[in-house]
Formats: structure tokens, C-alpha cells, sequence
């Protein structure tokens, strides 16, 4: 009797679902669709035309350019309801309705665009069966290139049981960059779980893609980008050497897109030491990792100079930040190393560095290429051979679904050699993309597990001079030795702290003295407004809801890409014009607000701010 009960409570569940569904559909066409039921014809942007052009031309170029994520959902999942999660999105963002015209520089986007869920069933398999059928496909999907013309999305579900499957889906560059991918999954879990629960998904309106394009055509002409790729074009005629990374193989006379993958995770004692460090220095993950590495490829290639592509969101647009598309620029970012200095001056000199390049991060890195008139090496890409990428993607939650990301092989790269860093569920995943023409796969797995200890090195002796690091530059032995052993020598062994660096307890709240001032009382409430409203903002971006006013913004759980992201909502929001540098010096909610406030005043604002 139960179970009847409980199957028929299930075909009501499935039946208001169904309505619900059917009902809200109309409603919930995004904007596009309502203005348009037509195909609309749009130029492709600089930056486009270049990704379609390398992947007309080779088919590893075309890999190189495919943006792929798997998730590994354990529980009971809804099979039907999440193909109509995925299709709500598609309906969403008009990018992924859009197919690239084979003979012009347009993209169409079609009101209308229907993607088929790949459904593979392995449950009735052996877990060795199952073990080998996946690597397989996994393997084979990580060969197909996109029809562009067609198609520049797909996705699959593979199940494992009843209650295990793989969630996984690909999207061309050329119309979502890493970003996006981020969006798009929050995105599909919040309507998923709606649908679970029998309730409407409600998303906020979102802008398109093309309104992206059109704003960035604007804002081409303009002083500010004007001023932007000045900046860029003495950034890469600064004489920047190629870099000299010793490989296994001879470079190839034109540049090759070959890849492949391997990943590794950071030990837990490790990570813990590197947010205490980050923490304590006031600096990202992004950039002490990034500093680490930049000091490897230092040591590596013997050099003092290197260029090494960082991507920046781009996303410089008002009401951009949930827009799916290709917004992301990579730039040169050059690190000099004198003969004198250690990895605390160094990291202070990258930082600045990369808050100078954030400011001009709407530049289009293609007209930049253009405008520069450099001939390029063939055999390398534009400026950098080498990049660090750090994918801030938070695993979604699914209803009633444990969630975990799976790594999956690649077969296309763009650069030589680019560490993806990832922070998943508390720990952090190192995965080294290279391409294949210049290492095998030993070399990769040597430079992996060696990475840890060089960073902890720098963790634990933030202030001894660089050049007092190991001579690591014994390239043939290097390449030739197949085990993974340390192959840092014996002074940096016995250097190597196995715990935290900076103990716990020491670490405390940057605390700001307020000193209160006799002010009329519009302008306490005034005050008062403004710290409200910095909390909401800035609340967004850390899932710890209620720090304190006078507490750090690092020590709330907030890093340096989450204040980046904040900070053009805040500059808007408030009117005011102030550098990312300032929001960093002014690091709490009573300091910024001074801010703000100090602005406001010598601006002659004084009447009660309107919000």
C-alpha cells in the first residue's frame, strides 16, 4: 500500500512539474526571443575572427579553443528535468543559439536552436567495463571539433547506477569564455532545482551578447581605449625575449596546437599554508601561484625577463557579469628579475603589475596584435608562448545531488605550457595543459610534482634573495631522468616547512580606528547608507553573510578577484571614480566608505544620496 501511495505522490510530482512547466515557457523566452522570432545577423569582433581563422585552419587549433567541464552527480537524479534545465539556458543566452556563417564575418543567432542530450546508459556494466567505456568516450569526445556553421554547444550524461551519473558539456570558445562557463552551470543547477521542487525558476534579466559586441564596437573609437592600447603597445614592444623553456622535443617551424593534460592537487597542509601566506600579505592565491610559477620558468630558461598571458574577464560593461559569451582578454604580463631581490619584493612588484593591467583589461587583444605591427615568430604565439589561467568555477548545487568536478583529457592547447589552478570543494587542482610537439608526458608529470615544493620553498623564505634558489637549469638531466623524485637539491629539502608558515592564532583582524566627527545628522544617516550598502554589494561575492564593518575583507573570506569583480558595481553605484589600488589600500567597509564619502564631499555632494 505505501509503495502505491509513494508511486502515485510521484506521477502528481511529475504531473505539476509538467504543468508548471508548460505554463511558465511562454513566459520565460528571454528578451531575444520576444523581440524577434527571425535569425539576426551580427559581425563577429577581432578577437572572434582571429579564433575562427586558427580554427578553419588546423584541427588541433579548433580543440585548443574547446571549453569543456564534466560534473560527477551522485543521488537521484531527474534525468527529464535537467535536459530542460539546459534547454531553459539555451533559451536564455542568445550566444548559445548562435552558429558562425562559414563565408562572412557574422555570427547568426537563431531564436530557436535545439541541442540533443547525449544519453549513455553503462549501469548494466562491470565497474572494469564501465572503467574502460568511459575513458573511451571521454577520450574520443575530447577529439571533436565543432562545425561552426552548425553547432557550438553539446552536452552528455553518462550513468553509472541509479544514483551515479557524469553531467558534461562543451561550448566553442569563439562564443563563451571561462566565465561563462561558471554562469551557465549556477545557472542550470538554480532552475534544475526549481524544477525539483516544483516551483518557477526566477533568474535575474540578463543582457546578451551582442549587446556586449555593440557596447565594445562603441567603446573602440573611445579615449579610454585609445589610452588602453597605448599602454599595451609599450608593454609589448618592451623587447620582450622569447622564452628559452627547455623542452624534450625540437620546436616545430610553425606553431602547433597539439595537447594534452595532466592534473595533480596541492596537499592539504600546503594550502593551508599558501592561504596563510595569501592572507597575511593581502594578496590572492592567483598571485602568489602565479608568482611561483613565473620564478619556475625563471629558473628554467635562465632568463631575467618573461612574458607570461594572463586572462582578465573583460567584462568592463555595465550589467555584463551574467552575460554568456567571448568577453575575456589574454595580455602579456612582464616579470624582470634584478639581480638582487626576494620573493616578498617580487610578489609586491607583480601585484602592482597586474592591478595596472586591470585597468586596461577592455582593450581587444586582437586589435592590440593589429596595431602593434610585429611580425610574429611562426613557431610561437603573439608576445607569450607560455600563460597561467586560475578558473574560479564554484561547483553548483543540484537538488538532493552530491557534486563533484572530473577532470577529462584534452588533445588541443594554445600555449606551450599553461597551469589551469582550481579551487574545488577545499582543495586546490593544478592542471598543466602543454602541448605535445615540444614534451612528453614524464617531463609535465616531473614539472607537477615539483611545483609544490619550489612554492613551499617561497612560503617559508618570503624574504631570502632568489638567486639563493637551487640551480635547477641542468636541463638534460632534467629531461632525461624519468622519476619524479625532488630534483630541487638538498638545501631546499631540509628547507621545507611542514606546517603552516604563519601560525593560525597570530592571524587576527586588521582593526580601523573610527574616529567620530561632530556632522550634521543627514550626513550620518548619509554615512549609514553607505556602509549598508557596501555590505550588500560586497556580500555577494562571500558566502560569509555577516562580517563585520571594521573587519579585513580578506579575513571576511573575500580575495583580490572577488574585489575586482565588486569593484566596478561599487564605482557605479556610488558615482565615484577611484582606482582598484585605493579599494585594496582601504580593505573594510568603515575604510572604504571614508572613502567614498571623502569623494563625495570634495565633489561638492552633499545632499542625502538617493539609492
Amino acid at each position: 500500500m505505501n509503495s502505491s501511495f509513494e508511486k502515485k505522490s510521484e506521477i502528481k510530482l511529475e504531473n505539476k512539474i509538467d504543468i508548471i512547466y508548460n505554463a511558465i515557457a511562454p513566459i520565460i523566452e528571454p528578451e531575444l526571443d520576444k523581440i524577434s522570432q527571425e535569425s539576426i545577423q551580427v559581425s563577429l569582433s577581432k578577437d572572434q575572427s582571429m579564433l575562427k581563422l586558427i580554427s578553419e585552419l588546423s584541427y588541433e587549433g579548433s580543440l585548443a579553443y574547446n571549453n569543456s567541464i564534466t560534473l560527477d552527480l551522485k543521488g537521484e537524479l531527474k534525468e527529464d528535468l535537467l535536459e530542460r534545465a539546459v534547454k531553459f539556458i539555451v533559451n536564455r543566452h542568445s550566444a548559445l543559439r548562435t552558429t558562425i556563417s562559414p563565408s562572412q564575418e557574422t555570427q547568426i543567432i537563431h531564436p530557436h536552436k535545439k541541442y540533443p542530450l547525449i544519453r549513455i546508459d553503462l549501469s548494466k556494466l562491470s565497474i572494469q567495463d564501465q572503467d574502460s567505456e568511459l575513458k573511451c568516450f571521454l577520450q574520443e569526445e575530447s577529439k571533436k571539433t565543432f562545425n561552426l556553421a552548425n553547432e557550438v554547444f553539446r552536452y552528455f550524461l553518462i550513468k553509472l547506477s541509479n544514483t551515479h551519473y557524469l553531467f558534461g558539456m562543451t561550448v566553442h570558445h569563439i562564443i563563451c569564455d571561462g566565465v561563462s562557463i561558471g554562469i551557465i552551470l549556477q545557472e542550470i543547477s538554480a532552475i534544475y532545482t526549481a524544477y525539483c521542487q516544483g516551483i518557477i525558476p526566477i533568474l535575474p534579466p540578463v543582457k546578451q551578447y551582442k549587446d556586449y559586441l555593440a557596447w565594445s564596437e562603441k567603446e573602440s573609437n573611445s579615449e579610454k581605449i585609445r589610452l588602453q592600447l597605448s599602454y599595451w603597445n609599450k608593454i609589448v614592444h618592451s623587447n620582450i625575449p622569447d622564452l628559452n623553456f627547455p623542452a624534450n622535443f625540437p620546436r616545430p617551424a610553425l606553431k602547433t596546437y597539439a595537447g594534452s593534460r595532466f592534473s595533480s592537487k596541492i596537499s592539504q597542509i600546503l594550502y593551508q599554508q599558501l592561504k596563510s601566506f595569501s592572507i597575511k600579505s593581502r594578496l590572492t592565491y592567483f598571485m602568489v601561484l602565479e608568482a611561483a610559477y613565473n620564478i619556475l620558468l625563471h629558473i628554467m630558461s635562465a632568463q631575467k625577463k618573461i612574458a607570461v598571458g594572463i586572462a582578465f574577464s573583460g567584462r568592463g560593461m555595465p550589467e555584463s557579469e551574467n552575460i554568456v559569451g567571448y568577453c575575456s582578454n589574454i595580455y602579456p604580463i612582464i616579470s624582470i628579475f634584478p639581480d638582487t631581490g626576494n620573493f616578498e619584493t617580487y610578489l609586491s612588484n607583480l601585484k602592482l603589475t597586474l592591478l595596472d593591467a586591470y585597468e586596461n583589461q577592455d582593450c581587444s587583444f586582437a586589435e592590440i596584435v593589429e596595431q602593434s605591427k610585429i611580425v610574429r615568430d611562426k613557431s610561437r604565439s603573439y608576445f607569450f608562448s607560455v600563460a597561467f589561467n586560475w578558473d574560479r568555477i564554484l561547483i553548483p548545487e543540484f537538488y538532493g545531488l552530491q557534486v563533484s568536478y572530473k577532470s577529462q583529457p584534452i588533445r588541443g592547447t594554445e600555449y606551450d605550457l599553461m597551469p589551469n589552478i582550481m579551487e574545488l570543494n577545499n582543495e586546490l587542482v593544478i592542471s598543466w595543459d602543454y602541448n605535445t610537439d615540444l614534451f612528453n608526458q614524464k617531463t609535465i608529470e616531473k614539472l607537477s610534482s615539483n611545483f609544490p615544493y619550489l612554492l613551499e620553498y617561497l612560503l617559508s623564505n618570503p624574504k631570502k634573495s632568489l638567486h639563493e634558489l637551487p640551480n635547477l637549469i641542468q636541463t638534460e638531466t632534467f629531461l632525461k631522468n624519468n622519476n619524479n623524485e625532488n630534483i630541487f637539491q638538498t638545501e631546499l629539502k631540509h628547507n621545507l616547512v611542514k606546517e603552516t608558515y604563519f601560525n593560525s592564532d597570530s592571524i587576527k583582524p586588521k582593526n580601523i580606528a573610527t574616529q567620530e566627527r561632530s556632522e550634521p545628522t543627514y550626513k550620518k544617516i548619509n554615512r549609514e547608507k553607505i556602509e549598508e550598502i557596501l555590505l550588500s554589494i560586497l556580500s555577494e561575492y562571500t558566502p560569509n553573510k555577516n562580517f563585520n564593518k571594521d573587519e579585513d575583507f580578506f579575513f571576511a573570506g573575500l580575495n583580490s578577484l572577488s574585489l575586482v569583480r565588486a569593484f566596478p558595481k561599487i564605482r557605479e553605484k556610488f558615482n565615484v571614480q577611484f582606482s582598484i589600488i585605493e579599494m585594496f589600500k582601504n580593505s573594510t567597509i568603515l575604510s572604504l566608505a571614508n572613502l567614498i564619502e571623502e569623494i563625495k564631499n570634495t565633489s561638492h555632494k552633499e545632499n542625502i544620496l538617493d539609492y
